[in-house]
């Protein structure tokens, strides 16, 4: 379904970018008391981290 390959330079920094964004928005979400709703939102930044490098990887990032 995907294609495996390796980032560029340009790509591994916006991967990295990206993720350092992901790492401060879970860092807020700590704060919040553990429940089912913090559990989802959790979920969802490791899906947008996921979903981020397959566009990367899929070439929609601007050369």
């Amino acid at each position: 379904m995907y294609t495996r390959r390796e980032f560029n330079e340009d790509e591994v920094a916006l991967s990295n970018a990206i993720r350092e964004k992901l790492i401060e928005v879970e860092k807020l979400l700590d704060e919040i008391p553990n429940c089912r709703e913090k559990s989802i939102a959790l979920t969802h930044i490791e899906d947008a981290m996921l979903h981020s490098n397959l566009a990367i990887t899929e070439g929609f990032v601007k050369e």
